[in-house]
């Protein structure tokens, strides 16, 4: 069993079965998204910024596919699924949840073990990089980024390209929005989502007299489009965002709940 601490696979041994990707595929998954999640979910050492653990690995079985672990809690002997790299449920090979592990207080735990420092003293450390990190994400720029994925409906993993295609300074902003930023962008977006729907949205839904909906999910995002037709003063389509939500669930049941929900609140509103 070879197990890898941290190690971008390449896609030469599973690309026979999947030549493209395959959403519905753990191993394309990992092999498609790993490289970016490396840059969120790392810890480094406190006072050796060299020194650094990814919090999440590979470990490659015989046919190519792959199930994913972690080094630091195999290194701490722990016996769950993270520590005997087993993870393989497809829902597990996303951000969000690999986000929860990274997060988690064993696992910090065994972060702390594997660099040798006192879990307290390293417990202080992260939580002082976190409130750090989210104070360098001025509130202007999440606000501008609100409005944009109110109006493009795109997920968090596109807030660098957001960043290089305004011109924001590096040194100025963090690219990666940290889960507080999110929170507060999360407000927002239901501030402005409701303005722009009062002024643009409620007379489109009102005349209507044909609609569709669009709906795309990613890292435990929901997003909501729909396209309306109105024939009064004169034919038009319009594209609308319909609404945002989170953490709504893994399976097609819980998708078909959450887009329930989200034409609840927008038929409440009018």
């Amino acid at each position: 069993m070879a197990i890898v601490l941290y190690q971008p696979p390449t896609i030469e041994a599973h690309e026979d079965r999947h030549p493209v990707y395959v959403k519905d595929c753990r191993t394309c998954r990992y092999l498609k998204h790993s490289p970016g999640w490396e840059k969120e979910l790392t810890y480094f050492h406190p006072r050796e910024p060299a020194r650094k653990i990814v919090s999440f690995g590979c470990r490659r079985l015989p046919n190519g596919d792959i199930k994913m672990g972690c080094p630091a809690c195999r290194d701490s002997s722990k016996t769950d699924a993270w520590g005997l790299f087993e993870v393989d449920q497809l829902s597990m090979f996303q951000l969000a949840n690999v986000r929860k592990h990274h997060k988690s207080t064993q696992h910090i735990k065994a972060v702390a073990e594997y660099f040798g420092v006192p879990y307290p003293e390293y417990r202080a450390y992260v939580d002082h990089c976190e409130e750090h990190e989210t104070l360098n994400v001025p509130r202007t720029i999440k606000f501008a980024w609100a409005i944009h994925v109110c109006h493009a409906g795109e997920s968090h993993s596109s807030f660098p390209s957001f960043l290089r295609f305004n011109d924001i300074p590096k040194e100025n902003c963090r690219n990666v929005l940290t889960d507080e930023s999110r929170k507060a962008v999360a407000k927002m977006q239901h501030c402005v989502s409701y303005a722009d729907r009062e002024i643009n949205d409620f007379p489109v839904l009102e005349n209507c007299v044909r609609l569709a909906q669009a709906c795309d999910d990613r890292d435990q995002c929901l997003s909501l489009r729909y396209r309306a037709v109105t024939l009064f003063p004169v034919t038009k389509i319009h594209d609308r965002f319909g609404g945002l939500l989170r953490d709504y669930g893994f399976s097609q049941l819980d998708i078909c709940e959450a887009i329930k929900r989200l034409w609840k609140y927008i038929m409440f509103l009018l």
